[in-house]
């Protein structure tokens, strides 16, 4: 029967661990099946299978790579078989098209297809070897095409089970992405020597599978003035593309379009030709791989002509899962909110506005499906008829309707979660992710950033941050603190950066615009340093943390008034959960992952206190640039789009709608229209080291003691100069006051008693710098005065403050230290 090898191996191969995908008669592919790499099998959908007449077999090689020795020189075949079962042994072997072999295994780390290159032998053939990994599959039972016999098994060589229907897959033999690496270079070594003896040609180089994501794009400034690809997985990319394997799309129009938009999202990257290779061998006229890699290098962009980009693709995906079946693409994509009555998209983004279901009805009332409704006449009660409704109506009482109970803001979180109490909720927090411009190379085993063509596209970046914060030490905190606003949105640093600098016009607001571009307008705000102390009617208050991962106050001294880090202040600053009262919502405590950036331009900006340890202080030295240097700073940040003026063909946005003219500006609400520059310094951020960060105590330097000093009076100053150098190790409140009268006294200062508000600022420092002691009695011997005259002294107590906060003297050592000064 034609459906004998499906029906016959199907179901035992599921059961055996491995995931099975049809084999359409007379071919090797299951053509015909969207989304067949995503596939998960189980008895219903083989049933199905064997119900629509697919007749092979094949199994998924994401899981369980496959060696595939395409080779038709016997001779060579046989050499190549009897090493791959020395290097790996215990593989099951099967026969297609003799000699050809191939031997299937398991892994646990995934990879991409690795092929060798491909020769020519003198006959025509061509020979390669070529190890099966995700994104394809190998058929098990089938009849081949071109034998038009069945595929055989014939186990590993040693006694083991012929096929994999009696091998469970979990006890295959493994193999590695290095593995797979060494077998293809035993391939090549010997189609060396055919090619050193004439025997062989080289007509194609091969691949070096997941490593490779940049091969073919060695020129990376291609993307200087165009579009950056989308940030997709590999999932994404998998279901658009099953989404579109009609006949309409293999059109030569459209199919080379894909090729474009594939070339543009990848880089041109092998990993983009496999992707179109794929979705290319499920037309039933497809020619041949040859073919597509005679036009695969003709798609890199440039400045003469609009890119397709992947947005393209997306939207007509979108577009045929809609016609196909919207009731189950309503299903799949709508998430009905109970909090609010409104209605979540999960293929738009967590900030996205949500639309009341009222207006959301009203989008989406012209989309519309049938369904049969009771017409019961005399005779027939059960008659039904077709009727065209909305589909949302019906999505709207359908069981497998995903709903939630609300939205909460979780960085670093699932798209959806679950409370305690098992209720659902989506996830408000969206990060941009960009698509990552630099070419990776491998360093000691390590996948790392070119390093060259970091520093050719971060050269503006540098020179900016070492002209706004000159000290090395200190420009390395504060870039390990942008890339902590990237790696952990979910913790709070506790150290705020404050940038000073005398001068206006330095470029510190570009800082500000460029934290923007990297972590999302969305989820960015700024306040006044008057709102944030509490003040006005404004300071009532918190919108800007809430659900926000970075907030900019431009300056921090309101006028002549200057601010302190207040209690008020302080918990805005470190505390995680606070209680937020919106303008335009309610009051609830709720956690808080925002992060602040100071700025000010002037030098005592700010109250700081020595013990503080949440502000670090950095100062701009030199005076602002010219104008040229602030062109190709800001320069640096924009999307240039020379390659879009004066063409007037059809192209895509970001969110993949078409426009005829596209002039206008276009809204990114996917974050992701950035320059190359700034997604270059997203991933240098994302990747840099935070092991040695401190991000929880403030650096002493320079910059910050200044602060300090500038907004010291005369009276502090003095204090703090005595802490550092005290006559003794401790005094009284009386003899610190003495001591200060007379080095003021010394000063320059004519005004020397102190008065009584200053009287209290010595003892408020001394309670917060200085240890406070036990009282102590003071007994004092009678002393000879004039002729012969004695004054007895009765005993007093004193209190005493030691100069070393931790140390704490005993009444005994307190009171000979006293009698050795009263000697001295």
């Amino acid at each position: 029967m034609s459906s004998s090898y499906l029906e016959k191996y199907g179901l035992g191969l599921i059961s055996n661990g491995y995931k099975i995908v049809p084999i359409t008669h007379g071919t090797k592919a299951p053509k015909g099946v969207t989304g067949w790499t995503q596939i998960i099998a189980d008895q219903n959908q083989l049933a199905q299978w064997i119900k629509q007449g697919f007749e092979g077999v094949g199994v998924l090689c994401k899981n369980h790579p496959a060696i595939d020795i395409d080779i038709m020189d016997e001779e060579v075949s046989n050499r190549m078989l009897a090493k791959v079962r020395e290097m790996l042994p215990g593989a099951p072997m099967r026969v297609g098209k003799h000699p050809k072999k191939l031997l299937l295994y398991k892994t646990e780390k995934p990879f991409k297809k690795i092929r060798s290159a491909t020769y020519k032998d003198s006959l025509g053939n061509e020979n390669a070897v070529e190890i099966l990994g995700d994104g394809q599959q190998c058929v098990a039972y089938a009849e081949h095409p071109d034998t038009q016999s069945p595929y055989s098994w014939h186990g590993d060589g040693n006694g083991s089970p012929p096929g994999i229907f009696e091998i469970k897959a979990a006890s295959l033999p493994s193999i590695i992405l290095d593995d797979a690496r060494a077998v293809v270079a035993e391939f090549e070594k010997i189609a060396y020597e055919k090619v050193a003896t004439g025997e062989w040609e080289k007509i194609k180089d091969g691949t070096e599978g997941s490593q490779t994501e940049n091969e073919g794009a060695e020129d990376h400034g291609y993307l200087k003035n165009l579009r950056p690809p989308l940030g997709l997985s590999d999932q994404d990319i998998q279901k658009t593309l099953a989404s579109i394997a009609k006949p309409e799309y293999y059109a030569y129009e459209k199919w080379i379009r894909v090729g474009m938009a594939l070339w543009h999202q990848t880089n041109g990257s092998e990993e983009g030709f496999e992707y179109w290779l794929q979705w290319s061998e499920q037309d039933p006229n497809f020619k041949s791989e040859e073919d597509l890699r005679s036009r695969w290098p003709g798609f890199r962009p440039d400045h003469t002509r609009r890119c397709t980009t992947f947005a393209t693709v997306l939207r007509w995906a979108s577009k045929e899962r809609m016609g196909e079946n919207p009731l189950q693409e309503f299903k799949e994509r709508f998430v009905y909110i109970m909090d609010g009555d409104s209605v979540h998209d999960l293929e738009g983004f967590g900030h996205d506005k949500l639309p009341l279901l009222k207006e959301f009805k009203n989008m989406y009332a012209n989309v519309r499906m049938e369904i049969q409704v009771p017409r019961p006449v005399q005779g027939n009660p059960d008659r039904t008829v077709p009727k065209m409704v909305p589909v949302h109506s019906q999505w709207m009482i359908d069981p497998e309707r995903i709903s939630a109970h609300g939205s909460i803001y979780v960085p670093g979180g699932p798209e959806i979660l679950f409370d305690l109490e098992d209720r659902r909720w989506i996830n408000s927090f969206h990060m941009p992710v960009f698509a990552n411009p630099c070419p990776m190379v491998i360093q000691n085993g390590e996948t790392k950033m070119d390093k060259e063509y970091v520093e050719s596209q971060l050269k503006i970046f540098f020179q900016h941050m070492e002209y706004i914060i000159p000290v090395e030490e200190e420009r390395e905190w504060f870039y390990s603190w942008m890339a902590f606003n990237i790696q952990r949105p979910h913790i709070r640093c506790k150290v705020t950066p404050l940038l000073i600098a005398i001068d206006h016009g330095t470029g510190r607001g570009w800082i500000v615009q460029l934290m923007n571009l990297l972590l999302g307008l969305w989820n960015c705000s700024k306040t006044k340093m008057s709102t944030l102390s509490g003040e006005s009617n404004a300071g009532a208050y918190q919108d800007f943390m809430n659900e926000t991962l970075f907030c900019a106050v431009e300056e921090i001294k309101d006028a002549d008034k200057p601010y302190g880090v207040l209690d008020s202040v302080r918990s805005y600053l470190t505390e995680d959960r606070l209680e937020i009262n919106l303008k335009y919502g309610v009051k609830e405590t709720k956690n808080v992952y925002t992060n602040f950036l100071w700025n000010s331009n002037h030098a005592d900006a700010l109250v700081l206190k020595a013990e503080d340890r949440r502000v670090n202080v950095f100062k701009t030295v030199d005076g602002p640039k010219d104008n040229a240097y602030y062109d190709r700073l800001y320069g640096w940040l924009e999307v240039e789009d020379k390659a879009n003026e004066g063409i007037n063909i059809q192209e895509q946005t970001v969110d993949g709608e078409e426009s005829i003219e596209s002039g206008g500006e276009v809204y990114d609400r996917a974050g992701v229209r950035v320059s190359t520059g700034v997604a270059c310094l997203f991933h240098w951020l994302k990747n840099r080291d935070l092991d040695k960060f401190n991000w929880q105590k403030s650096m002493h330097n320079k910059a910050r003691q200044e602060l300090i000093e500038n907004k010291q009076t005369n009276i502090e100053y003095l204090f703090f100069e005595l802490v550092k150098n005290p006559p003794y190790e401790f005094m009284t409140l009386a003899e610190i006051a003495v001591e200060l009268n007379i080095q003021r006294e010394n000063s320059i200062d004519d005004s020397f008693c102190l008065n009584e508000s200053e009287t209290k600022q010595i003892k408020k420092m001394a309670q917060q710098h200085l240890g406070k002691q036990e009282r102590v009695k003071i007994s004092c011997e009678p002393e000879p005065l004039g002729d012969g005259w004695v004054t007895l002294e009765r005993p007093y107590e004193v209190h005493y403050w030691s100069f070393d906060k931790k140390r704490t003297f005993s009444t005994k050592e307190m009171r000979e230290i006293y009698y050795a000064r009263k000697k001295w």
